[in-house]
């Protein structure tokens, strides 16, 4: 089984890869039943996400989940993105396989712990 169509695109064509300049805080998460780990760089200017990056080491999921999950979350207000929810991301990219949700968990995961402070 393949990833969702939207999750492919951006396995395919990541988004939002490499370091991020000046970042205002770091973030990250891993699975160390699987050993995937996601770092996502942010910068916060008045309380919104003017920019996030991120670096995986992972499967296609975790690669694809990290891209979808920042594309998602940029330019939104910190608030808004400390309240999204994996598994509404998780329906809103379309993948049918739980096996492949761990992507979007680790990557809005790191995330919301970049908004927060807390490495």
């Amino acid at each position: 089984m393949t990833l969702s169509p939207i999750l492919l695109d951006h396995f395919k064509r990541p988004r939002r890869t490499g370091r991020l300049e000046a970042p205002t805080a770091r973030g990250t998460a891993d699975n160390p039943g699987c050993g995937d780990l996601v770092e996502v760089e942010v910068r916060v200017v008045a309380d919104v996400l003017e920019a996030a990056r991120f670096l995986a080491r992972g499967c296609s999921a975790t690669i694809a989940g990290a891209s979808f999950v920042l594309e998602r979350a940029e330019s939104l207000g910190v608030d808004a993105i400390l309240a999204l929810d994996a598994d509404a991301l998780w329906a809103e990219a379309g993948e049918r396989s739980e096996a492949r949700r761990h992507g979007v968990v680790l990557a809005l995961d790191a995330l919301k712990r970049a908004l927060r402070g807390s490495p």
